[in-house]
């Protein structure tokens, strides 16, 4: 007989009160217990989506016609410029050297210009390689903070454009125009425009201290 640790005998737990009115299953038929293939066919017709998305052929069109006339003006320009090749040899004497005339392009049209003193941390790119998988990896390396006075092109809540003859300004530079937006921008673009570059740039994370 088991006991329990006082004496007592064991009794074994009885059964659940709640399956005294438990249902026994007698006849019952199983259905598909094999897994036959069932095949069912989709007669659901796709309708295409609206849109009032459509390629005019007549612009098209005028697109191509533009095109071929820029190219015969080139052509026209191009055999202006050249000689015909059976024509006769003239002495270099009698013909005048042309002298290239460089003129300096100008920044922008119909702008304002506006002078603004900026203070800068120029960025240089270094490029270090993974020794684990051999990757190059570009990191950002700075200089000293430099100040330079540009020409503020653009001002908008998200981006600036600024003009420079300042040339060692990369991409990666933090600025900060004494403006009274007073804010940390990041050189995203470099455009050669004239006798300087174009910098654009987006607001940055990273806002160093110029000390002012």
């Amino acid at each position: 007989m088991l006991k329990n640790k006082d004496g007592t005998p064991y009794k074994l737990s009885g059964p659940n009160p709640m399956m005294k009115n438990q249902e026994m299953w007698g006849n019952f038929i199983v259905h598909n217990m094999e897994w036959d293939e069932e095949k069912s066919k989709d007669n659901q017709k796709l309708v295409p989506v609206q849109t009032d998305f459509n390629i005019r052929e007549s612009f098209i069109s005028s697109l191509d016609e533009a095109k071929e006339e820029l190219k015969a003006k080139e052509q026209e320009l191009k055999s202006k410029e050249e000689p015909p090749m059976n024509s006769s040899v003239v002495d270099k004497k009698e013909v005048p050297e042309r002298k290239k005339i460089v003129i300096p392009e100008p920044i922008e049209d119909d702008v304002d210009i506006e002078k603004v003193f900026i203070h800068c941390l120029p960025a240089f790119t270094r490029k270090k390689k993974d020794e684990l998988y051999g990757d190059e990896i570009n990191m950002i390396k700075y200089g000293d903070p430099v100040s330079f006075e540009g020409v503020m092109l653009q001002q908008e809540d998200f981006f600036i454009k600024v003009w420079t003859d300042v040339e060692n300004i990369n991409i990666g530079s933090i600025l900060y125009p004494k403006t009274n937006f007073k804010r940390w921008w990041r050189v995203q673009e470099k455009i050669i425009k004239g006798t300087g570059w174009i910098l654009i740039a987006m607001p940055s994370d990273y806002q160093p201290s110029f000390k002012l």
